[in-house]
């Protein structure tokens, strides 16, 4: 007949193994968060794309469903009151991902911010970058950056090749948003499956405890 302990033996063996398994998933997704290097102002305003202070008004995500990313790209309007660096027009559009987990920033719409874009880029911003509300910037930080200029003039048919009058035309963009995306948590159903793995790992652990603490509360 075969003992409570060999019972207990053949069943915590695979319970372990689901528990490493499970453990495979999370890990990976708890690495992949944003990770910033760690710069003073004047060097985040040096290594800005552009920097220039607006109102957000509008937010539009272009990849609602019911499978995100934590990478895809939200867009706002920005109605732009002063440029520091780079050009930009009166009114352009801002791009950052979804989630923190892959560096983005979520912007509030009615509220004005200081935008420091990505180096390269005048619409990509993140955590990373420097972006925030013009109220948390302090005097000397403002003096660090001048006393700035109006918005370029909107761009006109021969210079929109197609786009919306007095907003940036941001196609050409995507492509420095997907470069981008490449280096953060990008997968499709990344938080999906960090909860499976997380669930998974609860389970097999109340298992775990069941198989090891019921045979030794019979014996008794």
């Amino acid at each position: 007949m075969t003992s409570m302990r060999t019972v207990t033996r053949r069943l915590t063996t695979p319970l372990i193994a689901l528990f490493v398994a499970a453990l495979a998933v999370i890990v990976p997704q708890a690495c992949a968060a944003c990770s910033c290097a760690i710069m003073d102002f004047d060097e985040s305003v040096a290594m800005a794309g552009a920097v220039f202070s607006g109102t957000v008004v509008e937010r539009d995500d272009p990849h609602a469903g019911p499978q995100v990313s934590s990478g895809d790209l939200i867009e706002y309007t920005v109605e732009v009151d002063t440029v520091y660096a780079g050009e930009v027009p009166a009114t352009t559009l801002v791009q950052s991902a979804r989630d923190s987990a892959s560096c983005g920033i979520d912007l509030v719409p009615g509220t004005t911010y200081l935008f420091l874009t990505d180096r390269g880029s005048t619409t990509m911003v993140g955590l990373c970058g420097g972006t925030a509300e013009l109220g948390l910037i302090t005097d000397d930080q403002l003096a660090v950056l001048g006393e700035g200029s109006a918005p370029v003039a909107a761009p006109g048919a021969e210079g929109s090749a197609g786009g919306s009058p007095g907003v940036e035309n941001v196609s050409s963009q995507n492509d420095h948003g997907a470069q981008s995306g490449a280096g953060t948590l990008g997968a499709t159903g990344s938080n999906a499956a960090l909860v499976w793995g997380l669930g998974v790992v609860g389970i097999a652990a109340v298992a775990l405890f069941g198989a090891i603490w019921w045979p030794r509360r019979s014996e008794r």
